[in-house]
């Protein structure tokens, strides 16, 4: 293929956005890579070393590949800066595209968390993940000290127009050709056809605060993480990390400091992946999924009841059933239980939860009802349209923080909403009865 030119380009709709994708090759299973946002969609076959990589991959497997939303070839929102939530959205759009409904998720750089947070949440949809050179968060923080020093991704507009123009900075990327003058130019030049200015710099923000420790455990398809020793993008740290909270991971350790897993030594990852795929893999069923659980409650309900009496109750409590609904369902949830003065709801994803809670909250409040919301994402056990686990109860203790008219979330679900404009004010770490650990509690303090 890298011989003809780059494969035909094609579009897929989401959000009312289209996404450019490829697929090359035609092999027994379906693999979507999800490459660093900067690496060129249609460009990249024009350099040897990325294509001839991509042709190995595309000669055991349908290689599935695309520019997420805001880069490249694929559109982007005026109104929405991309998250995690919304590039796992664009997944699944272009593999619905192509008409595959089970794939391999080959992550690397931020494609990791991206895989991870598919495979946890869309378990039916992921038959295996691939990791190279990724982890569940780039930056290090309290409790995480296998990331970068966060005052070395502190990205300014200056740093990153000269970047653009340059490519200093990018040596750990290519390091196996870091003094090639040609390299140089050519990661500057990949940049600046993937985003402009303002948009990397948005990009490189969140991937700052992108963070996806808490659901890997959640992941239980079966998983190769390939990781460089000397990689110091993502400390070889966070790859034992992770191969030690997904059951069942296989990590290979290799030699090199090439953050593109296309560049340095790169036939023996090839040889992995296509080693692990390859081979007599059974995925595991579980019963087990990643959702984000909503609780909402009326405050003080009983005392205004008493006080109302039950007619003029009745008809606030109809009132607030609909209005709660109504919010739900526009931002794609689902409705589980009436629990008479709040509900418990489902959701794919944070983001369309915390904008469902935004909406009723101001809703409600209107209506003289108010209201206080908790939210958390975890694994759950369905049993029938009923949820279960540990998950579920965090989110119902969540409430015990919560004032009246106020958002709470877990810190789980920060790091999830990376990049959106949703603002946390910390309201400290918070002991539960019945529940492990202590557990960082944030509230939503404006709208997006």
């Amino acid at each position: 293929m890298s011989g003809s030119g780059s494969p035909a380009v094609r579009y897929a709709r989401v959000d009312g956005l289209n996404l450019a994708y490829q697929v090359v090759g035609d092999g027994p299973l379906d693999l979507i890579l999800l490459d660093e946002w900067a690496t060129p969609l249609e460009a990249r076959w024009d350099v040897p070393a990325i294509a001839g990589r991509l042709d190995r991959l595309a000669s055991f497997a349908r290689l599935i590949s695309f520019d997420k939303r805001g880069t490249g070839l694929s559109d982007g929102s005026d109104e929405e800066v991309a998250t995690p939530e919304l590039w796992v959205r664009d997944v699944v759009a272009v593999a619905d595209a192509v008409g595959t409904e089970r794939a391999v998720l080959f992550g690397t750089h931020e494609g990791g968390p991206i895989a991870l947070l598919h495979a946890a949440s869309l378990p039916d949809r992921t038959s295996a993940v691939v990791l190279a050179n990724t982890g569940p968060r780039m930056t290090s923080t309290d409790g995480w000290p296998h990331g970068v020093d966060p005052g070395l991704w502190r990205p300014d507009l200056d740093g990153i127009v000269d970047l653009w123009a340059r490519g200093t900075g990018g040596e750990s990327h290519i390091a196996a050709t870091a003094h090639d003058p040609w390299w140089r130019n050519w990661y500057a030049r990949s940049r600046r056809q993937q985003a402009s200015p303002k948009a990397g710099l948005a990009l490189m923000r969140m991937l700052g605060e992108l963070d996806v420790r808490h659901i890997a455990p959640s992941v239980h398809a079966p998983t190769l993480i390939l990781h460089r020793r000397g990689n110091t993008w993502w400390p070889l740290g966070g790859a034992r990390w992770l191969a030690g909270q997904i059951e069942g991971a296989e990590l290979v350790e290799l030699d090199g400091a090439d953050n593109y897993w296309w560049s340095g030594d790169a036939d023996v990852i090839v040889d992995h992946i296509e080693r692990f795929l390859l081979g007599a893999h059974v995925p595991r069923a579980s019963p087990r999924e990643l959702v984000t659980i909503m609780f909402t409650d009326l405050v003080n309900s009983t005392a205004t009841a008493s006080d109302l009496g039950d007619s003029r109750w009745r008809e606030l409590l109809d009132r607030h059933d609909s209005l709660t609904v109504d919010a739900i369902q526009r931002q794609g949830g689902r409705p589980l239980k009436n629990l008479g003065d709040g509900f418990l709801v489902q959701f794919d994803g944070p983001a369309a939860a915390i904008r469902a809670a935004q909406q009723l909250r101001r809703e409600l409040t209107a209506s003289d009802l108010p209201i206080r919301i908790a939210i958390h994402t975890g694994e759950v056990e369905r049993r029938g349209d009923d949820i279960s686990g540990i998950a579920v109860h965090l989110a119902a203790r969540l409430l015990e923080v919560a004032g009246p008219g106020e958002i709470v979330v877990s810190d789980v679900i920060r790091g999830l909403v990376a990049g959106s404009p949703i603002r946390f004010q910390p309201r400290g770490t918070h002991e539960f009865k019945g529940l492990p650990d202590r557990w960082g509690v944030h509230e939503v303090v404006d709208d997006a």
